[in-house]
């Protein structure tokens, strides 16, 4: 079964941190840093935030800073997963893709079971007076059941104090579940195929 090629990760030379001196990290999924300043939720429970925006070199360097990791980024699993540092799955939002991370699960043998975090938004703090004028016509006219397929809905509103807090607690609890890390064995088997799949692929273009 092919995984994803990340794996190599473990066979390059990367610039790794000396120590493991953030004892939780949390990654959230690229979409969800535009819906919500996660940052500021990782200050209040005390999470080292990587952000999914960060160069590949930054990243890779803040991810090995950490004891474990908490992933709604597919990706940051897959990373965390291959440096051999534990994680830990979570969803915040309905548009992060279960059969994408059952398809990649399934190539290391463990199963998909996210904690469940509230979806939280700020949209409304970062848009412009007038976007955000057009927005609350817009929450209005829906209320009122003026409305049309054709229109772009307005984004939710900002989040209360209790959403947040909901949030923070829900974070929390996941944070101090068994974390996730595949089998020495598996990810030494893909490493190894990857290699060979490379070895083949630098002899076909020095033949050619």
């Amino acid at each position: 079964m092919v995984s994803d090629a990340a794996v190599l990760l473990s066979a390059i030379d990367l610039a790794k941190a000396a120590d493991r001196d953030r004892k939780v990290g949390f990654i959230p999924h690229t979409l969800s840093t535009r819906y919500y300043d996660w940052e500021t939720v990782c200050i209040e429970l005390g999470l080292h935030y990587i952000s999914p925006t960060l160069s590949v070199d930054r990243f890779l360097f803040e991810l090995t800073r950490c004891e474990k990791v908490v992933c709604e980024a597919m990706h940051g699993a897959i990373a965390a997963d291959s440096l051999r540092i534990p994680w830990i799955p979570v969803r915040c939002y309905d548009f992060i893709s279960t059969f994408k991370w059952t398809d990649w699960l399934s190539t290391i043998e463990l199963p998909y079971n996210p904690s469940s975090v509230s979806s939280l938004y700020d949209i409304d703090s970062r848009c412009s007076k007038g976007v955000l004028m057009k927005n609350i016509v817009k929450r209005r006219l829906r209320e009122r059941g003026i409305w049309s397929t054709h229109w772009t809905p307005a984004p939710p509103k900002n989040s209360g104090p209790r959403e947040r807090c909901r949030a923070i607690e829900e974070l929390r609890i996941a944070v101090d579940r068994p974390p996730y890390l595949s089998a020495d064995r598996i990810l030494k088997s893909h490493v190894t195929r990857y290699k060979d799949l490379l070895g083949e692929f630098i002899k076909t273009r020095v033949a050619a």
